[in-house]
């Protein structure tokens, strides 16, 4: 928990919103949490799985729906794979393939 606050407070301190909207829906997840409901712990992982993809897939985010550049950019998870596809797409421009597709 200690590593989780000092994390928090270079990101404030660094002024990155990204990490602050993670922070706060994971907050919100953990406030809405019941250990008396059935299923609680496995919603409750899944829910904070969605939310390390992204903060919109939160099932507590209230704002507009993004747009994909947006939901890719804002989540450095999805932008890095995207990243990588393209260089690969890259790479592999100039090679002839004997693949069908």
């Amino acid at each position: 928990m200690r590593r989780f606050y000092k994390c928090y407070a270079i990101a404030i301190y660094r002024n990155v919103p990204k990490f602050v909207f993670y922070v706060l829906k994971y907050e919100l997840l953990n406030e809405n949490f019941s250990e008396t409901q059935k299923g609680a712990i496995l919603t409750h992982i899944l829910n904070a799985r969605l939310i390390a993809i992204s903060p919109y897939l939160s099932p507590y985010y209230e704002g507009e729906e993004p747009s994909l550049d947006e939901f890719i950019e804002d989540s450095p998870k999805l932008k890095q794979t995207m990243d990588l596809i393209s260089a690969e797409q890259e790479r592999h421009s100039g090679f002839r393939s004997n693949h069908l597709f």
